[in-house]
């Protein structure tokens, strides 16, 4: 276990953002914690005020789990900035502190996303634990507090290939084909995913688009699995209201008020994404 105070770090705002659909929310005895899963990795993290407990080691922490949750950007003075924005971001900036953008395995992120595609965040968990399951092996841990959890751990791009004959009795047809066009991608894009920081961003998003996704879902692939946050990942609505209270694009309203962070772009989109998330579970 590793113990650590983080400022401006929330767990249910990150996992309210719904930047990664295979975070799972769990519940023990008087408890509450979030499990984070990347490749064979799975991480439970609980949090109290801005002291979280990590099911870690040290080395595990700082190896892979302190660039996952993007902890050398200061999110503080982020979400700052944020505030004094003249568009809606200054009030999604207020409700969603201690949101950080998770730096993603880029196929993980591409399975999650062409998954989450035009579905309901249920329908699309429902959707990627069915593929894990058809794809990997179960594994279990017992977590004290929490009992013994188990999991199917994400898919490689091999795994799932392995896998497509078994999908159709874990899957619908839709999924499936999803499935068939991420394997038949990936085959032809492998340094693609190996060497992402290889490829620039024209290239990445050239590449993705081949998948026949819209431009804000490869704006959301590029943010979260290739790491390119200089992208707003808005949607077309939010862009179209951003204009209309100030007048100007949300790429040059960024650029403006965030000034050098203008390199974390994503991150107002993602805080709006966040916004309207929590919003549609309310049935508002």
């Amino acid at each position: 276990m590793y113990a650590l105070k983080i400022p401006n770090f929330n767990l249910q705002h990150i996992y309210d953002s719904l930047q990664d659909i295979s975070i799972r929310r769990i519940f023990g005895f008087e408890r509450q914690g979030f499990m984070f899963f990347v490749k064979d990795k799975m991480l439970k993290v609980e949090q109290i005020d801005d002291r979280c407990l990590f099911s870690c080691t040290d080395n595990d922490f700082y190896d892979l789990w302190f660039d996952f949750f993007d902890l050398s950007t200061d999110y503080s003075e982020l979400n700052g900035i944020a505030r004094k924005s003249r568009s809606d971001i200054s009030i999604v900036a207020r409700q969603g502190h201690g949101l950080h953008l998770l730096r993603q395995d880029p196929f993980e992120c591409l399975l999650k996303e062409v998954l989450f595609d035009g579905r309901s965040p249920k329908q699309a968990r429902e959707s990627l634990e069915l593929v894990c399951e058809a794809s990997t092996e179960q594994r279990g841990k017992t977590l004290n507090g929490y009992g013994h959890l188990r999991w199917h751990p994400l898919p490689d791009p091999d795994q799932l290939e392995s896998s497509l004959e078994l999908l159709d009795w874990f899957c619908d047809s839709e999924t499936v084909n999803r499935c068939v066009s991420i394997v038949e991608w990936s085959k032809c894009h492998r340094e693609l995913l190996v060497n992402p920081e290889c490829h620039s961003e024209d290239e990445v998003n050239t590449e993705l688009l081949k998948l026949g996704l819209s431009q804000h879902k490869v704006d959301r692939i590029k943010a979260y699995g290739w790491h390119i946050h200089s992208v707003d990942v808005t949607s077309k609505k939010q862009e179209r209201s951003i204009e209309r209270q100030t007048g100007v694009d949300v790429k040059t309203l960024v650029e403006f008020e965030f000034g050098d962070y203008a390199a974390k772009a994503a991150y107002a989109g993602t805080l709006l994404a966040r916004d309207q998330a929590v919003k549609n579970r309310k049935g508002k």
